[in-house]
């Protein structure tokens, strides 16, 4: 909130008039709509909070998770609603006076229509972002079509995808028989790794863990508090792996291969849209690689 609005509330005469207190919290609250983020949306209604409550704890609950929490036997509670929907609940200890309620249900509507907005804001923007990333990820594939060589198919592929996720090294990996979920996995191309290392991707039961994904979907696994890979043997020669990515290569269901990409770059918040964008680079992948295998037995 600005300092002119906190100025403004704290002046005796707008103090002394309640009609003058409702314009100057008003003013005060309505830069909570201008707010970018969810977690400064979150601190600016907990301060605001704070400032009308001096004498209570309180505790603002926004999630779901938070709403089934009991109250204590001091404990009061004020539904947070937006369109007849309740989306949180504001509870307090003690027992505030009747004109600090009026004052928080009012920046209560402030901070329902805030949150709200602004999360519908960030879907939409996410939502745009992943679309965004996929047109941008056809529309780099689409060269592969006029690449008639497998082997150099293969290498471009490979290189494509670790970009769009800047991963340090990939490997592509082909079934032997394409539509056959269950045939082996052959090393097609290899980019940052060295022959053989592949081979040392095992699970805890000692069975090569590409050939036991399936068409399990993309796959994202990162060091854990213990520095381990979940579902992956513990081994000294991975420690040099910090992620892990395995999405499949699947044409209308038609189980290609599996991709990995190793030691990933992104950022948080480009996570779902990079990854969208990597399902479409593989699906558009398994298609090429399907034409390339009808070619190849037409002649």
């Amino acid at each position: 909130m600005s300092t002119k609005s906190e100025n403004l509330l704290s002046h005796p005469d707008i103090q002394a008039d309640p009609k003058l207190v409702d314009f100057a919290d008003a003013c005060a609250w309505s830069a909570l709509h201008r707010i970018p983020t969810l977690v400064e949306l979150r601190q600016e209604i907990d301060n605001a909070l704070a400032e009308l409550l001096p004498e209570h704890r309180f505790q603002l609950s926004l999630n779901q998770e938070e709403l089934d929490r009991p109250l204590g036997p001091n404990e009061h509670c004020i539904p947070i609603h937006y369109d007849d929907r309740e989306i949180g609940q504001l509870t307090i200890e003690g027992e505030p006076e009747q004109r600090q309620l009026c004052r928080i249900e009012g920046l209560l509507v402030h901070a329902a229509t805030a949150y709200t907005q602004l999360h519908l804001r960030m879907s939409q923007d996410q939502a745009l972002e992943a679309y965004c990333a996929c047109v941008e990820a056809m529309h780099e594939g689409m060269g592969l079509f006029q690449e008639l060589d497998p082997s150099a198919t293969s290498e471009r592929f490979l290189d494509l995808t670790t970009h769009a996720v800047h991963a340090q090294a990939g490997a592509l990996l082909l079934r032997e028989e394409f539509g056959n979920g269950s045939s082996a996995l052959r090393n097609e191309a290899l980019l940052g790794l060295p022959l053989g290392y592949i081979e040392k991707l095992v699970d805890e039961n000692g069975c090569w863990w590409p050939e036991q994904l399936g068409g399990s979907g993309l796959i994202h696994l990162a060091r854990n508090e213990k520095d381990e890979l979940p579902g992956l043997a513990n081994s000294p020669s991975l420690q040099p792996i910090d992620s892990l990515i395995a999405c499949p290569l699947e044409y209308q269901l038609f189980p290609v291969g599996q991709l990995l990409l190793f030691n990933l770059s992104i950022d948080e918040r480009e996570r779902e849209a990079k990854f969208k964008s990597l399902m479409s680079l593989c699906s558009l992948g398994a298609a090429i690689f399907h034409r390339l295998a009808i070619d190849r037995d037409q002649h």
